[in-house]
């Protein structure tokens, strides 16, 4: 039931947290993430992106393949490109 192969699409944005939303925990999908709001702490894992946009807090770890940094980052970054 959960063995199946995880296949990253980059291009679909999975989830998004809004600008008026604060999260804080682990969160983990194949698509790309957006952070629009803040994220308190946890860690973000992906096989896609994330975007942490303008006016976005994000104090976290973060797993992806890209890492886009608009907004204010404070955490660690495992990724093959951070722009």
């Amino acid at each position: 039931m959960f063995s199946k192969e995880r296949k990253p699409d980059p291009d679909v944005i999975d989830v998004t947290i809004g600008p008026r939303a604060t999260f804080s925990g682990d969160l983990r999908c194949d698509g790309s993430i957006r952070i629009d709001g803040v994220m308190e702490s946890g860690h973000l894992e992906t096989l896609g992106n994330v975007i942490i946009s303008p006016g976005a807090k994000v104090m976290a770890t973060v797993n992806a393949r890209t890492v886009s940094i608009s907004g204010a980052f404070n955490g660690e970054i495992d990724a093959q490109r951070v722009e």
